[in-house]
This record gives structure tokens, sequence and C-alpha cells, in this order.
């Protein structure tokens, strides 16, 4: 339990739960925030798996040091971005940006690395500073998804599993490099990292490499023991794109799949009904809520638990991210 009597519930008001230091009875400083987190960090981590998301705001996070000091500092065990598929910058001491894919476009909805075998359990994201409009930071409830998911999507999903394709350039070529991927500009460190994932490699032509990695649709949740939707497919799939990006790609691969960026079939290698894609889609969009950023603002958020995504904007953005195992 919380000190203080705290009890943390689920927000009647289409937002996530938001502590200020009014609220838990502390001052604004980024020492006491620390201080109280770490003193109840089994409780919040708890809270977290059923909850999803904690908003703190009104705490004295100004810089970029700021964050990475409550990063370093929390008791949790910080993890890297490797094998990460989303375009962003390494910071110190495993902070990161949240994103560098273009302001004018919205990121789907997704669980951080949930087609890798290494994924983080928690995140927190960070805005240094808020957009002039926009920028939003959608998240969306894994278990309510997977309730709400038809039946026959499910048992499929469940039954085939998932085999996630990516096929990573070595600097030149449509989206991410291996060496951007996994960190390193050594492929025996590439190679070693697959084995201990149970990642199938194979080097291909002009230096790149085909990852493939064979993973269920569903996990159980190690402290809530709540079964959850916990998939990357929707967002590896083609269909994801827009028409005209989706006619690109087609005659840019020849119609060949397995040679896109990425793609992803069932576990027996056959084609998923790009209409179950629809309908995930759009329950996700149902039941999603927005985060609006305050500058100062630190949203800790279970992975499993909750997708994550974001809204175009306009103006400067800053919002970091680190994650723990």
């Amino acid at each position: 339990m919380l000190e203080n009597h705290i009890h943390l519930k689920a927000s009647d008001n289409n937002s996530p739960v938001i502590l200020t230091p009014d609220s838990i009875g502390i001052g604004p400083e980024i020492h006491e925030l620390l201080a109280w987190l770490n003193r109840n960090i089994t409780a919040i981590q708890k809270d977290l798996s059923s909850l999803g998301a904690i908003l703190f705001r009104g705490f004295n996070i100004i810089t970029r040091d700021d964050f990475r000091e409550i990063a370093e500092k929390v008791d949790e065990k910080q993890m890297t971005y490797v094998d990460g598929n989303s375009p962003r910058s390494k910071l110190k001491s495993n902070t990161y940006t949240s994103t560098e894919f273009p302001a004018d476009q919205f990121i789907t909805l997704h669980s951080e690395l949930s087609y890798s075998n290494l994924w983080p359990l928690r995140m927190m994201f960070c805005c240094i500073e808020s957009a002039m409009k926009g920028g939003a930071t959608p998240i969306s409830d894994n278990a309510v998804l997977l309730e709400k998911l038809p039946k026959e999507i499910v048992e499929e999903f469940e039954a085939k599993g998932l085999c996630y394709i990516r096929n990573l350039h070595s600097g030149y070529g449509l989206g991410p490099s291996w060496q951007k991927t996994f960190e390193t500009d050594i492929k025996s460190e590439v190679e070693d990292f697959c084995k201990r994932t149970d990642s199938h490699y194979m080097w291909v032509e002009e230096d790149s490499v085909r990852i493939k990695q064979y993973r269920p649709a569903i996990r159980t949740h190690p402290i809530s023991g709540q079964r959850l939707w916990f998939n990357q497919a929707d967002q590896f799939h083609i269909s994801n794109f827009n028409a005209d990006l989706q006619a690109a790609y087609e005659a840019l691969y020849e119609g060949d799949s397995m040679s896109r960026p990425q793609h992803v079939t069932y576990g027996d290698h056959s084609e998923i009904d790009p209409s179950y894609f629809t309908e995930i889609r759009k329950l996700i969009d149902e039941i999603m809520l927005p985060v609006s950023w305050i500058s100062g603002d630190l949203v800790y958020i279970d992975n499993m638990r909750m997708m994550h995504g974001r809204e175009p904007f306009e103006g400067d953005r800053t919002v970091l991210l680190t994650m723990f195992k």
C-alpha cells in the first residue's frame, strides 16, 4: 500500500491518474519525488500493472539532466533500445528521444518491443518542451482491447502466433539500418544478440540482414497475471500505411512482401487477413486516451498493459524516454 493512505484508482474523466506534489504530500523538487517513488516502488509497480499509467504533474523537471537523474536513480533497472524499430537518438545513460518521426505524422499505438523477447516492462516519458499545438501521447489498454476483439481474431492469432520480418540495410535504404537498430557496427554482436533472443538472422546482399522473430500474440503480465494483447502485428503490416504508400511499396518490391523493410505473417508464414487489422485499429481508436503534455510532465507507464503513440504537432516538442526491465 502507498504511504499516507494514498489509493490509486482509475480516473473517471477520460485521463490517466494524475499525481501532484500536493496530492502525495511532498514538495516539487526532484529529490523529493525520487525519494517518494523509491519508498513506494513496489506498490506503484503493482498499481501500474492494473492502471496502466500514472501522470506526475507539477514537479520541477525542467531539463534533460533533470529527467536523466530520475531515470538513473529510481529503483528500476534501465535497459537499452537495442532491437528497436523506431527512429530515436540515444542521449546519456539509456535515455532516448521518444521518436524522430516527422511532426506531421501520427504514430500508431503500440507496446514497445513487443515483437522482441527483450521488452521493457515499464517506461517513463518526460516532456521537457510541449508542442505549440498537438503532440499528445495517446495510450490504450491492452487488457480492454483483448476483451473487445472478436473471438475469431483472438483465437487465430493465439493459435498460430506471429512471425515478424525485418530487412535491415547497412546504411542506405528504406527503414532503419542494422547498425542503428542494434547500436553496433560489429556483425558478431548482432549475431550474438539474435541467438540470445531466439531471433533468426540471415546476412543477405549488400551487407544487409533479414531478421525473423516468432512470437506469441498474447502474453501474461508477470505481476497482475492478466492476459494481454501484446504484439505489433498491425504496425508491421503494409495496411498500416496510406493507400499511396502501399501502392509505392508494392511497386518497389514487386509484390515480394518478404523483401520490404518490415512485414508480419502468422507463425506458419501464412498471410493475415487485412480486415483483421482494420478491426484491431478501429477498437484501439475507440478506447485510446490522449495524454496532453505540459512541460515538466512525467508519465510512468506499464508497457505490457498500455500501448502508446503520438499525435501530429506544430512547433518544437521535446519528449524523452527511458525503459526499465
